[in-house]
Parts: structure tokens; sequence; C-alpha cells
């Protein structure tokens, strides 16, 4: 029958949950597949640091000895300052905020002459799109976030607009 000790079990968990997050972690890296498997990644990923403590646990005289060869040593160091650098520069980075949300904030204050360049297409067009949708534009030189505020919607529905996706227009801000 199943033996139910932890030391039974931790090993394979170990492994399978390595294996997942391993290959999770790869889709990731090449932006193959996202979304739901972010998720998985990160939830597993806790899974996995559950799993490889009692796997220590387990096995801590054996683990104990790995830390008397100066190989080892060197490749945990190498391993954690390596992530060290990782987490110093997204603090350093996320002090800026991130680019993507910059740039959106940028479009979104843009005046509609500008967003209709970047659309590439004439900003009558644009506001013809706008209008045609429901929302109220007085002047090009409006931007996205003072038409979201003054049509009571999200900015981002007036995005999809824009961007020629179909939105309701009953997409206002509560």
């Amino acid at each position: 029958m199943f033996k139910m000790g932890i030391r039974h079990w931790s090993t394979p968990l170990v492994i399978g949950v390595s294996l997942v997050v391993g290959s999770s972690g790869i889709l990731l890296f090449f932006h193959l597949s996202e979304g739901l498997i972010k998720s998985m990644h990160e939830w597993l990923g806790l899974l996995f640091v559950m799993a490889m403590l009692l796997h220590v646990m387990n096995h801590w005289s054996p683990f104990k000895r790995y830390f008397n060869q100066k190989l080892s040593n060197a490749i945990v160091a190498a391993v954690v300052v390596i992530a060290f650098s990782f987490i110093v520069s997204a603090g350093t980075a996320g002090a800026k905020g991130n680019p993507a949300k910059r740039m959106l904030a940028v479009v979104q204050q843009a005046p509609l002459t500008a967003v209709a360049m970047l659309e590439q297409q004439p900003v009558e067009q644009l506001i013809a799109k706008l209008t045609a949708k429901g929302v109220k534009v007085d002047s090009p030189s409006q931007n996205l976030e003072q038409l979201a505020k003054s049509n009571n919607m999200h900015p981002f529905a007036l995005l999809d607009i824009v961007n020629n996706n179909t939105i309701s227009t009953d997409n206002h801000q509560d």
C-alpha cells in the first residue's frame, strides 16, 4: 500500500511542481502563452516553495553537506547575486512606474489631434467615430481623459472606440 509519510511524497511533489513551473516559466519567458499560464505559474510557484521546504526538512543531513563544498557555495552565491540584481533593477525601474501604464497615461492626456495621428486617421474621422458611439466632443484639442469625464465614461471605453473595437455606449462609470 501507499506510505503516507511526508518523506515519501515530498520528492515526487518537488519533481512534479518543478516540471510544471519550469515549463510555464519557459512559456512566459518567450511570451508564448500568458494569462492563465502566469497565474498557474505564480500559484504553483508557491506550492513549489512549500514542497521544497518539506523536501529539505526531510533530507536535512545530506542537504547540509552541500554547504561544506566550495563549488556548491559558489553556485548558490551566484544565483543569489543574480536574483538580487534583478530585484534591485526592478526596484529602480519601478520608481518610474510601469512603462505601459505611463504610455497609456500619455495617450489619454494627448489631444484628439495627436491620438488621430497615432491611429493614422484624420481627426475628423476620429471625432465622427466617437460621436457615432454617443460621445460628445466639443473640440479636437480635448483629450480622452477630459472626454471620459465629461461623458461619464471610463477612459478605456474611449480607447476601445478609438481602436475600432465595438463596445456598448452604456459603458459608463459608476
